[in-house]
Protein backbone atom coordinates (compact mmCIF):
# COMPACT_ATOMS: atom_id res chain seq x y z
CA UNK A 1 0.00 0.00 0.00
CA UNK A 2 1.39 3.35 -0.85
CA UNK A 3 0.78 6.47 1.27
CA UNK A 4 0.91 9.65 -0.67
CA UNK A 5 2.01 12.74 0.74
CA UNK A 6 -1.12 14.86 0.88
CA UNK A 7 -2.95 12.10 2.17
CA UNK A 8 -0.58 12.15 5.22
CA UNK A 9 -0.75 15.42 5.48
CA UNK A 10 -4.46 15.14 5.69
CA UNK A 11 -4.25 12.67 8.45
CA UNK A 12 -2.28 14.41 10.67
CA UNK A 13 -3.94 17.56 10.40
CA UNK A 14 -7.24 15.59 11.46
CA UNK A 15 -5.19 13.26 14.38
CA UNK A 16 -3.75 17.01 15.42
CA UNK A 17 -7.22 18.29 16.08
CA UNK A 18 -8.60 15.41 17.54
CA UNK A 19 -5.51 15.25 19.77
CA UNK A 20 -5.78 18.75 20.64
CA UNK A 21 -9.35 18.17 21.96
CA UNK A 22 -8.58 15.33 24.01
CA UNK A 23 -6.06 17.34 25.97
CA UNK A 24 -8.58 20.15 26.29
CA UNK A 25 -10.66 17.45 27.98
CA UNK A 26 -7.82 15.97 30.00
CA UNK A 27 -8.12 18.13 32.76
CA UNK A 28 -11.36 17.42 33.57
CA UNK A 29 -11.39 13.65 33.04
CA UNK A 30 -8.47 13.73 35.51
CA UNK A 31 -10.58 15.96 37.97
CA UNK A 32 -13.25 13.48 38.07
CA UNK A 33 -10.53 9.92 38.39
CA UNK A 34 -11.20 8.55 35.30
CA UNK A 35 -7.78 7.78 34.01
CA UNK A 36 -9.23 5.14 31.24
CA UNK A 37 -8.69 7.09 27.95
CA UNK A 38 -9.33 4.31 26.11
CA UNK A 39 -12.83 5.60 24.49
CA UNK A 40 -12.36 9.21 24.50
CA UNK A 41 -12.19 8.86 20.60
CA UNK A 42 -14.89 6.63 19.01
CA UNK A 43 -14.39 3.93 16.53
CA UNK A 44 -15.72 6.09 13.96
CA UNK A 45 -12.45 8.46 14.47
CA UNK A 46 -10.00 5.69 13.21
CA UNK A 47 -12.53 5.11 10.26
CA UNK A 48 -11.87 8.82 9.15
CA UNK A 49 -8.19 8.88 9.91
CA UNK A 50 -7.59 5.22 7.52
CA UNK A 51 -10.02 6.99 5.37
CA UNK A 52 -7.96 10.90 5.23
CA UNK A 53 -3.98 8.18 5.19
CA UNK A 54 -5.53 6.01 2.18
CA UNK A 55 -8.11 7.70 0.10
CA UNK A 56 -10.32 5.39 1.04
CA UNK A 57 -14.16 6.01 1.66
CA UNK A 58 -17.36 4.63 2.80
CA UNK A 59 -20.28 4.01 1.15
CA UNK A 60 -22.92 3.56 3.48
CA UNK A 61 -24.73 0.74 1.88
CA UNK A 62 -24.68 -1.62 4.90
CA UNK A 63 -25.53 1.07 7.30
CA UNK A 64 -21.99 0.96 8.77
CA UNK A 65 -19.16 3.25 9.10
CA UNK A 66 -16.88 0.40 7.29
CA UNK A 67 -14.33 1.89 4.68
CA UNK A 68 -14.77 0.25 1.44
CA UNK A 69 -10.96 -1.12 1.03
CA UNK A 70 -9.89 -1.63 4.61
CA UNK A 71 -10.81 -3.07 7.61
CA UNK A 72 -9.95 -0.71 10.80
CA UNK A 73 -9.27 -1.60 14.08
CA UNK A 74 -7.99 0.59 17.18
CA UNK A 75 -6.29 -0.51 20.67
CA UNK A 76 -3.80 0.91 22.85
CA UNK A 77 -0.54 -0.25 23.14
CA UNK A 78 -0.27 -0.99 26.88
CA UNK A 79 -4.08 -1.64 27.86
CA UNK A 80 -4.75 -4.26 25.47
CA UNK A 81 -2.96 -7.44 24.21
CA UNK A 82 -5.13 -7.91 21.34
CA UNK A 83 -7.61 -6.76 18.30
CA UNK A 84 -11.56 -7.90 18.58
CA UNK A 85 -13.25 -9.60 15.56
CA UNK A 86 -16.24 -10.29 15.47
CA UNK A 87 -19.47 -11.65 13.88
CA UNK A 88 -23.17 -11.42 14.21
CA UNK A 89 -25.93 -13.60 12.81
CA UNK A 90 -27.42 -11.02 10.44
CA UNK A 91 -24.20 -10.16 8.67
CA UNK A 92 -21.20 -12.89 9.48
CA UNK A 93 -21.26 -14.41 5.63
CA UNK A 94 -21.30 -11.15 3.79
CA UNK A 95 -18.42 -9.90 6.79
CA UNK A 96 -16.29 -12.88 6.34
CA UNK A 97 -16.62 -12.11 2.24
CA UNK A 98 -15.26 -8.07 2.76
CA UNK A 99 -12.93 -9.42 4.98
CA UNK A 100 -11.05 -11.67 2.78
CA UNK A 101 -10.81 -8.98 0.15
CA UNK A 102 -9.62 -5.81 1.76
CA UNK A 103 -6.49 -4.74 3.90
CA UNK A 104 -6.34 -4.82 7.17
CA UNK A 105 -5.35 -1.45 9.20
CA UNK A 106 -4.65 -1.76 12.64
CA UNK A 107 -4.35 1.47 14.88
CA UNK A 108 -2.08 1.00 18.11
CA UNK A 109 -2.50 4.03 20.11
CA UNK A 110 -0.79 5.06 24.02
CA UNK A 111 -2.05 7.23 26.77
CA UNK A 112 -4.09 10.25 25.34
CA UNK A 113 -3.37 9.25 22.08
CA UNK A 114 0.12 11.12 21.90
CA UNK A 115 1.68 7.99 20.19
CA UNK A 116 -0.06 6.62 17.43
CA UNK A 117 1.39 3.54 15.48
CA UNK A 118 -0.24 2.31 12.32
CA UNK A 119 -0.01 -1.34 10.93
CA UNK A 120 -0.71 -2.98 7.77
CA UNK A 121 -1.80 -6.80 7.31
CA UNK A 122 -2.49 -8.20 3.90
CA UNK A 123 -5.72 -10.24 4.43
CA UNK A 124 -3.53 -13.28 3.09
CA UNK A 125 -1.78 -12.91 6.45
CA UNK A 126 -5.09 -13.12 8.40
CA UNK A 127 -6.37 -16.01 6.41
CA UNK A 128 -5.98 -18.68 9.55
CA UNK A 129 -7.85 -16.21 11.64
CA UNK A 130 -10.18 -15.54 8.79
CA UNK A 131 -10.21 -19.11 8.89
CA UNK A 132 -11.23 -19.89 12.69
CA UNK A 133 -13.51 -16.98 12.64
CA UNK A 134 -15.79 -17.85 10.40
CA UNK A 135 -15.87 -21.24 11.21
CA UNK A 136 -17.03 -20.57 14.75
CA UNK A 137 -19.90 -18.19 13.73
CA UNK A 138 -21.15 -21.16 11.62
CA UNK A 139 -20.92 -22.80 14.66
CA UNK A 140 -22.47 -19.98 17.32
CA UNK A 141 -25.56 -19.73 14.26
CA UNK A 142 -25.83 -23.08 12.92
CA UNK A 143 -29.63 -23.01 13.81
CA UNK A 144 -30.25 -19.07 13.92
CA UNK A 145 -30.97 -19.94 17.69
CA UNK A 146 -28.45 -17.56 18.98
CA UNK A 147 -28.12 -13.66 19.29
CA UNK A 148 -24.59 -13.71 20.77
CA UNK A 149 -21.57 -12.01 18.53
CA UNK A 150 -19.03 -14.60 17.45
CA UNK A 151 -15.33 -13.24 18.29
CA UNK A 152 -11.54 -14.25 17.80
CA UNK A 153 -8.67 -11.87 18.43
CA UNK A 154 -5.59 -11.44 16.29
CA UNK A 155 -2.52 -10.18 19.25
CA UNK A 156 -0.91 -7.67 19.13
CA UNK A 157 2.24 -9.38 18.84
CA UNK A 158 0.80 -10.33 15.03
CA UNK A 159 -0.31 -6.93 15.07
CA UNK A 160 3.38 -5.50 14.90
CA UNK A 161 4.19 -8.30 12.40
CA UNK A 162 2.33 -6.54 10.01
CA UNK A 163 4.04 -3.22 7.76
CA UNK A 164 4.39 0.10 9.65
CA UNK A 165 2.78 2.52 7.68
CA UNK A 166 2.89 5.75 10.13
CA UNK A 167 4.00 6.32 13.41
CA UNK A 168 3.23 9.79 15.43
CA UNK A 169 4.54 10.85 18.91
CA UNK A 170 3.72 14.41 19.61
CA UNK A 171 1.93 15.42 16.70
CA UNK A 172 4.98 15.23 14.54
CA UNK A 173 5.24 12.11 12.28
CA UNK A 174 8.57 10.02 12.62
CA UNK A 175 7.79 7.41 9.84
CA UNK A 176 7.83 7.89 7.34
CA UNK A 177 9.93 10.70 6.81
CA UNK A 178 9.22 13.54 5.11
Amino acid sequence: MKLYNHNIVAALKFLRISQKNVEILRPEYESRGIVNDCKLLPSIFWEVFIAKLTDDECDGRDGYADLNKTEVKSLHKFRTSHADYQRHLKNYKLKDKTERRVNHIFCVYSNWYRDVEVYLKRPDELTELLDALNEKAKNTYKNNQSNRRSRDKVSMGNILEGKLLIRVVDCQLLYPMQ
